[in-house]
Protein backbone atom coordinates (compact mmCIF):
# COMPACT_ATOMS: atom_id res chain seq x y z
CA UNK A 1 0.00 0.00 0.00
CA UNK A 2 2.58 2.48 1.11
CA UNK A 3 4.05 1.83 -2.64
CA UNK A 4 1.04 2.61 -4.37
CA UNK A 5 0.70 5.87 -2.41
CA UNK A 6 4.19 7.35 -2.89
CA UNK A 7 4.82 5.53 -6.59
CA UNK A 8 7.68 3.54 -4.91
CA UNK A 9 8.52 -0.27 -6.41
CA UNK A 10 9.36 -2.38 -3.38
CA UNK A 11 10.64 -6.25 -3.45
CA UNK A 12 8.56 -7.73 -1.29
CA UNK A 13 10.32 -10.25 1.18
CA UNK A 14 8.49 -12.70 3.25
CA UNK A 15 9.49 -13.18 7.33
CA UNK A 16 8.40 -15.50 9.27
CA UNK A 17 7.23 -14.53 13.02
CA UNK A 18 5.49 -11.53 12.35
CA UNK A 19 6.73 -8.17 14.24
CA UNK A 20 10.00 -10.26 15.60
CA UNK A 21 10.62 -11.60 11.95
CA UNK A 22 10.53 -7.98 10.25
CA UNK A 23 12.67 -6.64 13.35
CA UNK A 24 15.32 -9.89 12.85
CA UNK A 25 15.14 -8.91 9.35
CA UNK A 26 15.93 -5.44 10.16
CA UNK A 27 18.83 -6.09 12.37
CA UNK A 28 20.26 -8.36 10.20
CA UNK A 29 20.01 -6.14 7.22
CA UNK A 30 18.30 -9.21 5.19
CA UNK A 31 15.20 -6.57 4.89
CA UNK A 32 15.95 -2.68 4.15
CA UNK A 33 11.93 -1.18 5.35
CA UNK A 34 9.32 -2.98 7.71
CA UNK A 35 6.36 -1.92 9.46
CA UNK A 36 6.48 -2.60 13.12
CA UNK A 37 4.38 -1.59 15.54
CA UNK A 38 4.97 0.94 17.74
CA UNK A 39 5.52 -0.90 21.11
CA UNK A 40 8.39 -2.47 19.57
CA UNK A 41 9.70 0.14 17.60
CA UNK A 42 10.02 2.03 21.11
CA UNK A 43 11.94 -0.23 22.48
CA UNK A 44 14.22 -0.76 19.39
CA UNK A 45 14.82 2.83 18.95
CA UNK A 46 15.99 3.04 22.77
CA UNK A 47 18.85 1.42 21.74
CA UNK A 48 19.46 2.54 18.69
CA UNK A 49 19.13 -0.11 16.41
CA UNK A 50 16.44 0.77 14.38
CA UNK A 51 15.77 4.05 13.00
CA UNK A 52 11.92 4.66 12.81
CA UNK A 53 10.80 7.13 9.53
CA UNK A 54 7.62 7.64 10.08
CA UNK A 55 4.32 6.58 11.49
CA UNK A 56 1.15 5.06 9.75
CA UNK A 57 -1.39 8.11 10.97
CA UNK A 58 -2.75 11.37 10.44
CA UNK A 59 -0.92 12.89 13.46
CA UNK A 60 2.49 12.05 15.51
CA UNK A 61 2.52 10.03 18.06
CA UNK A 62 2.77 11.30 22.30
CA UNK A 63 5.09 7.63 22.58
CA UNK A 64 7.63 8.72 19.80
CA UNK A 65 6.77 12.47 19.03
CA UNK A 66 10.07 13.16 17.14
CA UNK A 67 8.63 10.66 14.49
CA UNK A 68 6.54 12.05 11.80
CA UNK A 69 3.04 10.81 11.09
CA UNK A 70 2.74 10.02 7.05
CA UNK A 71 0.07 12.66 6.52
CA UNK A 72 2.46 15.28 7.66
CA UNK A 73 4.68 13.94 4.88
CA UNK A 74 2.20 13.96 2.46
CA UNK A 75 1.28 10.21 2.10
CA UNK A 76 -2.49 9.95 2.59
CA UNK A 77 -1.77 6.41 4.69
CA UNK A 78 -3.01 5.51 7.80
CA UNK A 79 -3.05 1.74 9.68
CA UNK A 80 -4.98 0.95 12.81
CA UNK A 81 -3.33 -2.41 14.49
CA UNK A 82 -7.51 -3.83 15.14
CA UNK A 83 -7.28 -6.13 12.34
CA UNK A 84 -10.57 -6.28 11.55
CA UNK A 85 -11.55 -6.30 15.28
CA UNK A 86 -12.85 -10.02 16.05
CA UNK A 87 -13.74 -11.19 12.00
CA UNK A 88 -9.96 -12.28 12.09
CA UNK A 89 -9.22 -14.42 14.26
CA UNK A 90 -12.83 -15.98 14.24
CA UNK A 91 -12.75 -16.47 10.45
CA UNK A 92 -9.41 -18.26 10.92
CA UNK A 93 -10.80 -20.36 12.95
CA UNK A 94 -13.36 -21.25 11.63
CA UNK A 95 -11.47 -21.86 7.97
CA UNK A 96 -9.33 -24.11 10.22
CA UNK A 97 -12.01 -26.38 11.46
CA UNK A 98 -14.34 -25.97 8.48
CA UNK A 99 -12.19 -26.13 5.68
CA UNK A 100 -8.56 -27.61 6.67
CA UNK A 101 -9.54 -30.22 9.66
CA UNK A 102 -13.40 -31.23 8.83
CA UNK A 103 -15.00 -33.94 11.18
CA UNK A 104 -11.78 -33.25 13.77
CA UNK A 105 -13.98 -31.14 16.44
CA UNK A 106 -18.10 -30.94 16.16
CA UNK A 107 -18.26 -28.42 19.26
CA UNK A 108 -15.28 -26.08 17.13
CA UNK A 109 -17.07 -26.76 13.87
CA UNK A 110 -20.34 -25.40 15.50
CA UNK A 111 -18.86 -22.80 17.46
CA UNK A 112 -16.72 -20.61 15.29
CA UNK A 113 -19.67 -21.43 12.23
CA UNK A 114 -22.07 -19.70 14.70
CA UNK A 115 -19.37 -16.96 15.76
CA UNK A 116 -18.35 -16.15 12.22
CA UNK A 117 -22.04 -16.27 11.18
CA UNK A 118 -23.05 -13.77 13.99
CA UNK A 119 -20.01 -11.44 12.26
CA UNK A 120 -21.16 -11.23 9.15
CA UNK A 121 -24.66 -9.99 10.05
CA UNK A 122 -22.64 -7.37 12.46
CA UNK A 123 -20.72 -6.22 9.85
CA UNK A 124 -23.84 -6.62 7.58
CA UNK A 125 -25.82 -4.04 9.67
CA UNK A 126 -22.97 -1.65 9.68
CA UNK A 127 -22.44 -1.49 6.11
CA UNK A 128 -26.24 -0.95 5.35
CA UNK A 129 -26.93 2.44 3.71
CA UNK A 130 -23.00 2.47 3.03
CA UNK A 131 -20.74 2.11 1.03
CA UNK A 132 -18.00 1.26 3.24
CA UNK A 133 -17.21 -0.23 6.86
CA UNK A 134 -16.80 3.34 8.18
CA UNK A 135 -18.26 5.47 5.32
CA UNK A 136 -15.50 5.72 3.45
CA UNK A 137 -12.68 3.42 2.19
CA UNK A 138 -10.33 2.88 4.76
CA UNK A 139 -8.09 0.65 6.56
CA UNK A 140 -10.97 -1.03 8.49
CA UNK A 141 -12.00 -2.52 4.70
CA UNK A 142 -8.20 -3.52 4.18
CA UNK A 143 -8.14 -5.59 7.06
CA UNK A 144 -11.58 -7.15 7.04
CA UNK A 145 -11.93 -7.79 3.54
CA UNK A 146 -9.50 -10.87 3.18
CA UNK A 147 -11.01 -13.00 5.84
CA UNK A 148 -14.10 -12.21 3.96
CA UNK A 149 -12.44 -13.41 0.55
CA UNK A 150 -12.49 -16.57 1.69
CA UNK A 151 -16.37 -16.80 2.58
CA UNK A 152 -16.47 -20.76 1.01
CA UNK A 153 -13.94 -21.82 3.57
CA UNK A 154 -15.78 -20.73 6.07
CA UNK A 155 -19.39 -22.45 4.79
CA UNK A 156 -20.71 -18.90 4.59
CA UNK A 157 -22.97 -17.88 1.55
CA UNK A 158 -23.11 -13.85 1.08
CA UNK A 159 -26.15 -14.25 -0.16
CA UNK A 160 -27.14 -14.14 3.17
CA UNK A 161 -25.42 -11.15 3.60
CA UNK A 162 -26.58 -8.51 1.01
CA UNK A 163 -24.60 -5.63 2.07
CA UNK A 164 -21.29 -7.80 2.91
CA UNK A 165 -21.92 -8.89 -0.61
CA UNK A 166 -22.16 -5.43 -2.21
CA UNK A 167 -19.16 -4.45 -0.35
CA UNK A 168 -17.47 -7.43 -1.41
CA UNK A 169 -17.42 -7.06 -4.55
CA UNK A 170 -17.07 -3.18 -4.55
CA UNK A 171 -13.79 -4.05 -3.08
CA UNK A 172 -13.09 -6.99 -5.54
CA UNK A 173 -13.02 -4.18 -8.63
CA UNK A 174 -10.73 -2.13 -6.91
CA UNK A 175 -7.00 -2.79 -9.41
CA UNK A 176 -4.64 -2.77 -5.97
CA UNK A 177 -7.16 -5.38 -4.60
CA UNK A 178 -6.99 -7.77 -7.71
CA UNK A 179 -2.88 -6.82 -7.29
CA UNK A 180 -2.46 -7.71 -3.86
CA UNK A 181 -4.86 -10.53 -3.73
CA UNK A 182 -1.77 -13.13 -5.21
CA UNK A 183 1.26 -11.54 -3.05
CA UNK A 184 3.29 -12.99 -1.90
CA UNK A 185 1.88 -16.00 -4.05
CA UNK A 186 -1.00 -16.90 -6.61
CA UNK A 187 -3.40 -18.14 -4.73
CA UNK A 188 -5.94 -19.35 -7.81
CA UNK A 189 -8.74 -17.46 -8.63
CA UNK A 190 -10.34 -14.65 -6.61
CA UNK A 191 -13.83 -15.65 -4.85
CA UNK A 192 -15.98 -13.73 -7.07
CA UNK A 193 -19.14 -13.38 -4.11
Amino acid sequence: MLGAKTGTDFAYVPVQGGTAGRITGLLNKSIDLGGINMAAARTQRGDGSLKAIAIAAEERSDLIPDVPALKELGVDMTYSLTRGIMLGPMAGQSQHYLHFIPGKSEYAEERFSAEVQRLYSVLNTQLNGQDYIVGEYSIADMACWPWVSRYEWQQINLVDYPNVQAWYRRILDREGVQKGYHVPKVMGEIPQG
